[in-house]
Order: C-alpha cells, then sequence, then structure tokens
C-alpha cells in the first residue's frame, strides 16, 4: 500500500465552517430499491449544513427519477446508456470545475474516486467506507473482472486516503484485515436514522389498515434489498418451522432485488403462499407505517452487514428488531437488548427468535424502551461527530 500523504493547511478553528466535495455512487431510478448506502449519503448532505459544512456533490444516475436528492448534487452521467470512458470523462470534468471551492474531498465509492485521485492532488481526503465493494460484489456472483476492478478502485483509492469513517466496529476490523489501513486512521461513527421521518405516527393497528395488512395475524417485517448476503433464504425456510407453533404468521418482505423471482418459486416450493408476502418497493411515505404495523422486524443477513440502517429505523417507529450475530448488526442492539441478538443465521435460529417474539411479546424491548434508545442514532447526534472527524482531518 502507498504511504500517508501528508499535506499542508491553514488551521480550522472548531466552529469554522467549512465545505465538501462529496463524491457518492449510484443513486436509484424509480424501479430500483432504494439503499441504505444511498438513504445514509442524501440524508448526511441535508444534515451538514447544519452543523457548518456546506457541500456538492456528484453521483451516478438521474436524480429526477428518486426522492432522494439535495441541493447542490448533481449527476455526472446516467446509470446505463454511456460507456465507462464517457463516465469517466465525465465525471473528471465535473471534479475538475467543483474541486476549488471545496476545503475537503470525502468520497463514498472507491470505483468514483479512483479515476479522480490526480485531479484531488493535495486537498485532504475523507473515506465513508460503506462495505468491501469487491467482496460484496463477489458474494453477490459478479464476475471476476468487475470483482477485480472493484479491488483495484479500493486498494489505490484507500491508500491515498487520509482518514476513513465506518459504521462499526467490525467494519473497522475488515479495513484493517483486508485493506492494510492502520487502524489510527479509521474513526467509527454508526449510521443515523431520520426521527422525523421515522416515528410512530399511527397505533399498530392504523398502520395495517393503512397498508391492508391484516388486523388480527403476527407480522415480521424484513426490509431487505432481495440479493445474496441477506439471508432471505433462511428467513422463508425458518417459516415452516415458525408456522408449526405461530399457524397464523406473516412474514412481509419490503424491497426488490435480483432474487425476487428466485425467493418466490421457494415459498410456492415449500407452500408459504399464506405466509410469506412480497410487499415490492413501497412508496417512501408508507415506509414508516411497515416498520410500525409489524410485531417485529428481523434483519437475517449472512454476512458483510456493517450496521443494518433498518434496525434503527424500525426503532424508530417503536418496534423492535431482532438481528443475527453478523458483522456489525450486534453492535446497533446490543445496549438495547442482548436477546434481540439471534443465536445464528440458520433457518432454526431464526425460527427460534421469531417464535420467542411473536408468542411472548413481553420478551421484546417495549416501545418506549425502543424510542429512548434509538435517541443515540439520531442524525442531530451523528452529524456533529461526522463533523468532528471532518475538521480533525482539516487540521491535520
Amino acid at each position: 500500500m502507498g504511504r500517508m500523504i501528508h499535506h499542508k493547511s491553514r488551521a480550522h478553528e472548531p466552529n469554522d465552517p467549512f465545505s465538501t466535495l462529496q463524491i457518492g455512487y449510484i443513486v436509484a431510478s424509480s424501479d430500483q430499491p432504494v439503499n441504505g448506502s444511498e438513504r445514509y449519503y442524501f440524508d448526511l448532505l441535508r444534515e451538514l449544513p447544519r452543523v457548518g459544512v456546506t457541500n456538492a456533490g456528484l453521483v451516478l444516475g438521474d436524480l429526477g427519477a428518486t426522492s432522494h436528492r439535495e441541493e447542490g448534487v448533481e449527476s455526472f452521467a446516467p446509470q446505463s446508456g454511456v460507456s465507462a470512458r464517457t463516465r469517466i470523462r465525465n465525471l473528471r470534468s465535473a471534479v475538475r470545475r467543483m474541486k476549488p471551492q471545496a476545503d475537503m474531498i470525502v468520497a463514498h465509492a472507491a470505483e468514483h474516486a479512483l479515476p479522480v485521485l490526480d485531479i484531488i492532488g493535495r486537498k485532504r481526503l475523507v473515506v465513508h467506507f460503506q462495505g468491501p465493494r469487491a467482496l460484496e460484489y463477489k458474494a453477490e456472483g459478479e464476475g471476476f473482472k468487475r470483482v477485480t476492478l472493484a479491488r483495484i478502485a479500493e486498494l489505490f483509492t484507500y491508500a491515498r486516503a487520509d482518514r476513513f469513517i465506518v459504521l462499526s466496529e467490525a467494519f473497522a476490523e475488515i479495513l484493517c484485515k483486508h485493506y492494510h489501513v492502520a487502524r489510527k486512521r479509521v474513526s467509527i461513527v454508526p449510521g443515523a436514522v431520520d426521527l422525523q421521518r421515522f416515528r410512530p405516527q399511527l397505533s399498530r393497528r392504523e398502520a395495517r389498515a393503512k397498508l391492508g395488512w391484516p388486523p388480527d395475524r403476527p407480522v415480521a417485517l424484513a426490509v431487505r434489498r432481495l440479493a445474496a448476503t441477506k439471508g432471505l433464504e433462511n428467513l422463508i425456510d425458518s417459516i415452516l418451522l415458525v408456522k408449526a407453533q405461530v399457524p397464523n404468521v406473516i412474514v412481509a418482505l419490503v424491497g426488490g432485488g435480483p432474487l425476487r423471482a428466485a425467493l418466490e418459486a421457494r415459498v410456492a416450493s415449500l407452500g408459504l403462499e399464506d405466509n410469506v408476502r412480497f410487499e415490492g418497493l413501497i412508496a417512501e411515505e408508507l415506509l414508516p407505517h411497515a416498520y410500525r404495523a409489524a410485531d417485529v422486524s428481523i434483519v437475517p443477513s449472512v454476512e458483510l452487514e456493517g450496521f443494518g440502517l433498518s434496525i434503527v429505523e424500525s426503532l424508530a417507529c417503536g418496534t423492535a428488531a431482532l438481528v443475527t450475530p453478523v458483522a456489525g448488526l450486534p453492535e446497533v442492539v446490543r445496549d438495547l437488548d442482548a436477546g434481540l441478538i439471534l443465536d445464528g443465521t440458520a433457518p432454526a435460529d431464526l425460527a427460534r427468535g421469531l417464535i420467542k417474539a411473536l408468542s411472548d411479546p413481553q420478551s421484546l424491548p417495549t416501545e418506549t424502551r425502543c424510542l429512548d434508545y434509538v435517541q443515540r442514532f439520531s442524525w442531530t447526534a451523528i452529524v456533529a461527530r461526522v463533523r468532528e472527524v471532518y475538521r480533525e482531518v482539516l487540521n491535520g
């Protein structure tokens, strides 16, 4: 790995305003699932000005096709229909134009940072590490070329970065182990939830009526991208076991992704059509109602989860969340109730947790405890911590 580059810059006082150029990843179109990384990016850019950090942003994709947008963010190319060469040329041109107004550069995707490292020059560079992209591509069955290119982008970008912000201790370990980053260059700042948007506006019965869900059946909710590593096959298989104890159980799967057809076929082969519902990509304004309507939510991931934004979104709506003991997931709920951490990722492990939660609701943290606990993940608290990391980097 390359040595860390040291820069000279003027000292910034703790309360000095400053500016960033935030290089994001892909903004989802209206027919694609909006993932946690995308929500984090746009929420962060919305919140930073409140603590004196102004921003410009660059993403790949059609900003007109999504509800997630912020002033000052622009697209450097559409997601499809243009060559890689055109994308890179547009990205380089945009960074060259926007760099002079920024005190520092912030990258959320190594693949979009690598082509502009030479243009960034001596500017400070902070990387928000959202996960090991090459490992994720490999786990999802992407080809050798894409995995290799992602790995190269990560290695070169991370060698150049001055500091990293990660969502959990688990991701800090991955960053240090797989990319040989010195631990002193890594700051842990967890993800955050918009408490104005995610809150218990309706009763559980009212939320179910809003969504057209049965009022009298126990419901577990999984808000997940329907893709490998998310553990949805295990969740579906677990319902055979849950159904033996809780016959009228419903698992609502909210989200889209490449595995939808395969998962639907799995449900049909197991005869679980009455117990597993594919809700698809529900409207953004209905997502808080889905969390509120459920008796419990569950994150059944099997690997590479740094935080799990759906956990804190669920808690903010007053609904406890069960998580597998994978990567950073236990870190999110351990201080609330260690009983929310399942024994493993296998169907039997998921089934035991769901049966207990649905048969004995008193075993779960109350709505009040969930709402009190989730305050630590408010954007008010988290954005101040992000700003502090940025300021430390500016001051060298």
